[in-house]
């Protein structure tokens, strides 16, 4: 084929054609005239190279692919339509609350903050700490076999049960909004109050009441909420955000003591629940705060398996 129909059959430009042959990627042939003649070989690259530059390939992406056969390629670039889609998303899900933000029903100082955030996290290739509205599924999987774990070696109901109501633990976590300016102020605080209040209420009144499996299940959830509850404030959060990997270590290794603890002191009624709570909540947050921890655990869970 001359130069001219393979630019119409591929709706290229020559100049294009000439390129890819600087690249090495095709070698025309010339005819007695001197013109570029392709062979069917020559044509079926041309189509190949067409193919991926819709695709959005640079020239040395299809030199290492066409040539050194480097397939690695076309996953990464699946995983950076994967990355360009959650970030369109994203984007999506700041506009459901643009017209509450612009009546000044919620700051617009926050409203700002999470946006700088969320290009920051995307240029930084941060993006998978973002939680959105759904639990990091790796984190969760994990959490699931420890708790599980220990909770059958253990041979004690209370931690089976605990296993089980941890996985609430990162679903309630990934019902907050995809950043807090999307709670107003004043909601954050109520909400935060109220979990406090409904929290503590519950310790107080289930710590007199006679021990059976539902009281104790309760009581352990009141003091899940008292948690919660405090980690709705602000400056609980700024903290937290400001030390997140001292923190998060913190928490995990302080859980997986208290869950060490089990196996040597004796616990009764409630008191068991409570604490089995307590340190599968603290272990979680370490889990879904903190990437080194999850890329240790990540390691050791595909060791296992």
């Amino acid at each position: 084929m001359k130069i001219k129909e393979v630019t119409e059959k591929y709706g290229i430009s020559r100049k294009a054609l000439l390129i890819y042959e600087d690249k090495g990627l095709i070698k025309p042939t010339r005819n007695v005239s001197g013109y570029r003649e392709y062979d069917r070989d020559s044509v079926e690259v041309i189509g190949k190279i067409t193919f991926l530059r819709k695709l959005e390939f640079s020239l040395d992406e299809i030199e290492s692919i066409l040539i050194h056969h480097n397939y690695d390629l076309l996953q990464n670039k699946k995983h950076e339509y994967d990355v360009n889609i959650h970030f369109v998303e994203t984007k999506k899900s700041y506009l459901d609350y643009a017209n509450d933000v612009l009546k000044g029903e919620y700051s617009i100082d926050e409203a700002i903050e999470a946006i700088d955030d969320t290009i920051q996290l995307y240029k930084d290739q941060e993006h998978n700490e973002m939680m959105h509205f759904e639990f990091h599924r790796d984190a969760v999987m994990i959490m699931w076999f420890i708790t599980l774990i220990i909770s059958f070696l253990s041979g004690q109901l209370y931690l089976v049960i605990a296993a089980f109501c941890s996985l609430l633990i990162p679903i309630l976590l990934s019902l907050k909004c995809v950043r807090d300016f999307f709670l107003s102020r004043h909601a954050r605080v109520f909400i935060g109050m109220m979990l406090i209040i409904v929290g503590s209420i519950g310790v107080g009144v289930l710590s007199h009441k006679t021990d059976n499996t539902f009281s104790e299940f309760l009581f352990g959830i009141s003091i899940l909420l008292c948690f919660l509850g405090i980690a709705t404030f602000r400056q609980v959060q700024e903290l937290f955000k400001k030390y997140q990997v001292i923190i998060s270590t913190i928490f995990f290794i302080t859980g997986l003591m208290m869950y060490g603890s089990i196996f040597f002191i004796e616990f009764d009624g409630k008191l068991v629940f409570g604490y089995v709570l307590t340190a599968t909540f603290l272990i979680v947050i370490g889990i879904i705060f903190n990437k080194y921890i999850r890329k240790v655990l990540g390691y050791i869970f595909l060791e296992m398996i």
